[in-house]
């Protein structure tokens, strides 16, 4: 249908050659100044072997034999978020060493922040802080810490999926093509200072499948669910990692849990019904 009636496009054969990486595009693109300028694009580790080699924060009763925190992929756009899993590191030896197709990339902006795209569907992005990332992400390191914040207004933006999706529409795009689209720094950094006058939020989640999740169930997505965990003792990353960056939001909420623990039930089993005597 479209080849009868659709429209037709002509396009400048020597004029694709100025698009970025000299892609071939059907359509105009902004010939300003790359993104690409301002920041670095890290493509994310694979483990060789997820099973073996990843789990959910929740299975293991606290960070410890080897395990790091492993920032995975958001299904939308949010400050914070994909912050599910552990890696098993051992200090970057051991089976990340000897897995057959296991890379360590991306270990070069670990510690540093940045934001962290998922390289698939509309390219949902959140606000990075350091962490190990996997290979379904990539992290756009600004090369000045000062422009972080109009990098992430821009990334967060409609636009942004927009501006990549002219130039790559496969289902996964490279995480250098992350980086080759139109930027107008002025222009988002203008829309960064309107949206945060104070900053960048510091890192906070209501959500319980978040390792930044405070614990306390009054504001969480799922209170229900929080109440029994903390009443079979259970408690989140955040309560117990005092290293964790975390708005002071996040600590005042951490604190009030410590009034909770008194519900804790004694031998970790509680049932529907009264049973030996306990409410």
């Amino acid at each position: 249908m479209l080849l009868r009636e659709g429209a037709l496009v002509a396009v400048s054969q020597k004029g694709q050659l100025g698009n970025p990486d000299g892609r071939i595009v059907l359509g105009e693109i902004d010939q300003g100044t790359l993104l690409s300028k301002f920041a670095t694009s890290h493509h994310g580790l694979t483990t060789g072997d997820t099973p073996r080699m990843q789990v959910c924060f929740w299975e293991l009763h606290y960070l410890d034999g080897g395990w790091i925190r492993f920032q995975g992929t958001s299904d939308t756009t949010q400050h914070f978020g994909g912050k599910e899993s552990l890696l098993r590191w051992n200090d970057g030896a051991g089976a990340i060493d000897e897995l057959q197709g296991a890379r360590k990339d991306g270990t070069a902006v670990w510690g540093k922040s940045g934001v962290v795209i998922r390289q698939m569907r509309h390219l949902p992005a959140s606000l990075y802080q350091g962490d190990a990332f996997d290979n379904n992400t990539a992290v756009l390191e600004p090369n000045n810490s000062g422009h972080l914040a109009a990098i992430w207004c821009f990334c967060s933006s409609p636009e942004y999926n927009i501006a990549v999706r002219q130039i790559d529409q496969k289902l996964m795009v490279t995480n250098s093509t992350l980086v080759k689209v139109p930027f107008d720094l002025a222009h988002w950094q203008q829309v960064a200072a309107e949206r945060y006058p104070n900053g960048l939020p510091k890192p906070y989640s209501d959500d319980p499948t978040q390792w930044l999740f405070h614990g306390h169930p009054q504001p969480a997505t799922d209170p229900l669910q929080v109440a029994v965990a903390r009443l079979l003792g259970y408690r989140w990353p955040a309560e117990t990692d005092t290293a964790m960056e975390l708005a002071d939001e996040a600590r005042t909420w951490i604190a009030r849990c410590d009034q909770l623990v008194k519900h804790t039930d004694d031998d970790g089993i509680v049932c529907l019904p009264s049973v030996r005597g306990e409410t």
